[in-house]
């Protein structure tokens, strides 16, 4: 390298070192080419749900459609005129007798019909039988919706009313009161309860 005043001279050989420098420091070609673009598409995906109208008892079904025993038990007495008012029961559970029979779910403004038939003794309107296991002596008792017992339960079926998300399912019963003593034994009697939406 020679200096000359304030100029700088280089010889060929710096002349070439620098060219290679250059052209190493330069971005490749590979570098500075666009990136190669793919193709795509667009598509849509409908989501849906449809809500079925019905009913669902949540108490555990045993078969089928069947649900699991329930028991409406009037207990054990000598007579059928006991002091505090005629004999009374209501449905409970088989497996827990704490609980009520099951909770009745709708979709809101579904209606629904409960019937109760006359039992296996040929009960007829609000009055059912229950009969004696050694013969046919019988027990009238009748079915009320409501814990009070104002309201009789026939075996029509009760009015379509509509679902209002979870109601209590239950049934109550009195023993219609004897003037005679009946006889001991064990009195029995079966309802199906049948529910349509």
């Amino acid at each position: 390298m020679i200096f000359v005043g304030t100029r700088i001279l280089l010889s060929p050989c710096k002349w070439r070192s620098l060219a290679l420098l250059a052209l190493a420091a330069a971005p490749s070609a590979q570098a500075v080419e666009p990136a190669a673009v793919g193709y795509s598409m667009q598509g849509i995906v409908q989501v849906s749900l449809d809500i079925d109208r019905g009913c669902l008892l949540s108490s555990v079904a045993e078969r089928g459609d069947m649900l699991r025993p329930a028991r409406l038990d009037f207990g054990r007495y000598p007579r059928l005129d006991p002091a505090g008012g005629p004999l009374s029961a209501q449905l409970v559970n088989d497996d827990t007798p704490s609980l009520p029979l099951a909770s009745l779910e709708c979709n809101p403004e579904v209606e629904y019909q409960l019937q109760v038939d006359g039992g296996q003794n040929a009960g007829s309107g609000d009055k059912r039988y229950l009969r004696l296991t050694a013969d046919d002596t019988v027990i009238p008792y009748r079915l009320f919706i409501d814990a009070a017992r104002r309201q009789p339960l026939d075996t029509a079926p009760i009015s379509r009313r509509a679902g209002t998300g979870q109601t209590e399912l239950s049934l109550y019963a009195s023993v219609v009161p004897q003037a005679s003593v009946p006889k001991a034994g064990r009195y029995q009697d079966t309802l199906r309860m049948t529910l349509t939406w």
